[in-house]
């Protein structure tokens, strides 16, 4: 008789195939699932799969905690987890003497990760990737329910200026949720201003109306993970934008203002979703990430074209920029993220941003 142990990484939760015939069956308490080093009961499991060519160990024990060989696991990976590059078939495998058996998630998606990387060869982004000076992160999402992600260097750590500011727009829509704030035209107006024009005295202002801890607390949730160890951080705002001092760097690489492009891709993508908080507050949030009032890389680059929507936030200080974006451009979507650190950045954005929708536009293989 088949015996069947189901792992579905929808919110991380284990279910056990039982038969009341079988002499021992698989017990749920104790059997386990270990994903990256963390347990899969964990909301931790929300990381899953990362992409990467991340591991997962099921070890199948019966009800007297006994190793159970021989049996066959199914995991099932749906696309409501939050991180851009989940497989949807179901992934099967038999446990050894010892009642483990271990799964690999597939890496990036080759075709969508081929052709970022035919791009990234091309003048004037070559010199960049070489000398680690940009990360760039493309996930197209025109298959409602699918998730293709690719990217280059997108675990860097890098200095991201007023790009963070999404970070202070999610803070503060927790605490519109919890009852703490009201989301008046008062507040609404100046979310605007933070995200469309970037304003710095803004930002403080609502950084000041939620507080430092209220931002890191919602960027290490277990629910999102947007600042992540395992992930070499993230999503982080530890400082004002003018008015306020230094509260906290980032405790990895002691960054101000910081963010990976992975991770600013999971908060789009979550935020499309309508994941981030409440159906209505990702609604809301995206409604302001649209119609940019700075009209420079990504915008720039796509001026001009029919039938295209861009929702975004980017960031610029000093050699440090950086855009990313919801994209919907005719019968497509995708988000887009460019981390870039040089003082030659004229231009590199914006014509990225062109090929990348040429990508996603006229084609790749997206079945590959």
């Amino acid at each position: 008789m088949t015996r069947l142990f189901c792992v579905v990484m929808v919110l991380a939760v284990a279910c056990l195939g039982t038969s009341a015939a079988w002499a021992s069956v698989p017990s749920e308490e104790n059997s386990e699932c270990v994903l990256s080093g963390l347990i899969c009961s964990s909301t931790k499991g929300l990381l899953c799969p990362a992409g990467d060519g991340t591991s997962m160990t099921v070890t199948v024990r019966d009800q007297f905690n006994a190793p159970m060989a021989f049996v066959q696991v199914q995991v099932n990976v749906t696309t409501s987890c939050v991180l851009a590059s989940c497989v949807t078939v179901p992934m099967v495998g038999t446990t050894d003497v010892n009642g483990v058996v271990g799964f690999t998630f597939p890496p990036k998606h080759s075709s969508l990760q081929s052709a970022l990387e035919r791009v990234l060869a091309e003048p004037p982004f070559r010199q960049h990737v070489s000398r680690g000076r940009l990360s760039v992160v493309l996930v197209d999402l025109s298959v409602p329910g699918e998730f293709v992600f690719a990217g280059v260097d997108e675990d860097r750590m890098r200095y991201a200026a007023s790009l963070s500011k999404i970070a202070i727009m999610l803070a503060v829509f927790e605490q519109i949720e919890q009852d703490n704030l009201e989301y008046t035209p008062e507040l609404r107006g100046k979310l605007e201003g933070m995200i469309r024009k970037s304003e710095n005295r803004t930002a403080s202002q609502l950084i000041d109306l939620v507080g430092f801890e209220a931002i890191a607390a919602v960027l290490r949730d277990p629910h999102y993970e947007l600042y992540d160890r395992n992930r070499n951080g993230g999503l982080w705002v530890g400082k004002g934008y003018g008015g306020l001092g230094v509260w906290r760097r980032d405790p990895m690489h002691d960054i101000s203002h910081g963010a990976t492009a992975r991770q600013v891709a999971r908060f789009l993508v979550m935020l499309d979703a309508g994941q981030l908080v409440s159906p209505w507050a990702s609604a809301e949030m995206k409604r302001i990430m649209g119609n940019p009032q700075i009209e420079h890389k990504f915008v720039l680059g796509l001026r001009g074209q029919s039938g295209l929507r861009i929702f975004r936030k980017s960031g610029t200080y000093r050699q440090w920029h950086a855009d990313a974006a919801i994209v919907e451009h005719s019968a497509h979507r995708y988000v887009a993220v460019a981390l870039l650190e040089s003082t030659q950045w004229r231009g590199v954005l914006s014509t990225l941003i062109r090929r990348l929708d040429d990508v996603i536009v006229r084609g790749y293989s997206p079945s590959k």
